[in-house]
């Protein structure tokens, strides 16, 4: 039974990408096993390895992926290297029919593991262990090496990749007829596809230039769930049947990240969204979801003014300690609100920029200052929570001074 209590440590978790039930195809690392295994910095074992071209083409199906990745590498330093290169992929027997070359020739690969001890926010240690796909190389000074990766894997169902962000499907069915609701989970379905970058980050400097490649089999880009493409918005290039990345001297922060309805495409979910929030208004989770569909279908200006409405509506009503944080119904929405506020301020992961930020400032600034008292209710068995908050809530109040309010 989830209580108020556990529910408050739940919600808090906002930014935790969670691992576990999804699939994993990554870029190579150097010496996986000591300094590689961290996904968020430089590595510990230092090289002069780089990383000065990569290819990565993706081909999705609706159930399947086939992942061909090509790199150039090359040794800038004066003296031979010789290590233990490894891929990552989260679990043993995911990734299949797995091959490597280096300049066209097969080598060796070896299946490894490591066990580490994470700290979680309740303070509890847990086991964590990461599987590789490892093999030996040499790389001579100035000397470019084609290393050459292909597998294919299943796509697992999208059980909501991040806090709060989650399914289409969960959303809608949630206010579908009991005998329509299996139907439109089927029709809706979501299934996710990741390629992590970040363990590129572990050569010398960036990825001199990094082309990634989407294709589709039996699919198109229509069956893109556009609030969850993630990777580089901005950068990408999309048509009918392909989806083109190609960057320059990238340093990688974030990873590769979609999801697809072979069920249905994104033109009839917005249809569907837009017709369930005319019949429920009140529903922040719909209201949100179709904002993110609106402004992929070139309809911003509708949805900035969904969301300032939204918002609005909320800045006095947003509870998370005292008497109202008592029902469950509010601290959810206020928690859905909240997050909201925390994604399209949060600059490092590149948000779609409101049109007319300087809009909302105002009620974000409310918001965030009504939470930030609201705090002071927190019992100290919140301690780490509010600590959280307020950390977020900083993150608001310094956007809000980089778009200041009209005079």
């Amino acid at each position: 039974m989830l209580t108020i209590s556990h529910y408050r440590e739940f919600v808090i978790v906002f930014g935790i990408v969670l691992f576990a039930a999804t699939t994993a195809r990554a870029d190579i690392a150097p010496q996986p096993l000591s300094g590689g295994k961290n996904l968020s910095i430089k590595g510990k074992a230092k090289t002069n390895v780089a990383m000065v071209d990569e290819v990565v083409k993706l081909r999705l199906s609706k159930g399947t992926c086939r992942v061909d990745v090509v790199f150039t590498m090359k040794n800038i330093g004066t003296t031979p290297e010789t290590m233990e290169v490894g891929f990552p992929c989260n679990y043993q027997n995911e990734l299949q029919n797995f091959t490597a070359t280096i300049d066209d020739t097969s080598v060796k690969v070896s299946n490894k593991s490591e066990t580490t001890k994470e700290q979680y926010i309740d303070d509890i240690q847990r086991e964590r262990t990461t599987f590789w796909k490892t093999w030996e190389m040499t790389f001579q000074p100035e000397t470019p090496v084609k290393i050459g990766v292909s597998y294919f894997t299943k796509l697992r169902d999208d059980f909501g990749r991040r806090q709060h962000e989650v399914p289409v499907a969960e959303h809608l069915a949630a206010f579908a007829p009991p005998n329509e609701r299996a139907a439109l989970e089927k029709k809706l379905v979501s299934r996710h596809i990741d390629y992590y970058l970040r363990t590129g980050s572990h050569w010398s400097g960036p990825i001199g230039r990094c082309r990634i490649e989407v294709t589709f089999d039996g699919l198109t880009t229509d069956n893109l769930d556009p609030s969850k493409l993630f990777f580089e918005r901005e950068q990408a290039t999309i048509t009918s049947d392909k989806i083109v990345w190609d960057l320059k001297d990238y340093e990688p922060k974030e990873d590769v990240e979609l999801s697809i309805t072979p069920g249905t495409t994104a033109k009839e979910t917005l249809a569907l969204l837009e017709k369930t929030h005319q019949q429920h208004p009140e529903a922040v989770d719909i209201t949100i979801m179709l904002s993110e569909f609106l402004t992929a279908a070139n309809r911003q200006p509708e949805a900035d003014k969904l969301l300032l409405e939204l918002l609005t509506h909320w800045q006095d009503k947003i509870t998370f300690w005292g008497d109202d944080s008592e029902d469950m119904k509010t601290l959810q929405r206020s928690s859905d609100v909240f997050y909201l506020i925390l994604k399209r301020t949060d600059e490092q992961s590149h948000p779609v920029p409101f049109l007319n930020p300087a809009e909302f400032t105002p009620v974000i600034e409310h918001i965030a200052l009504r939470v930030q008292k609201q705090a002071k209710l927190a019992p100290p068995l919140y301690k780490d929570s509010v600590s959280l908050y307020l950390k977020n809530i900083d993150q608001m109040l310094a956007w809000c001074r980089k778009h200041p309010k009209p005079e």
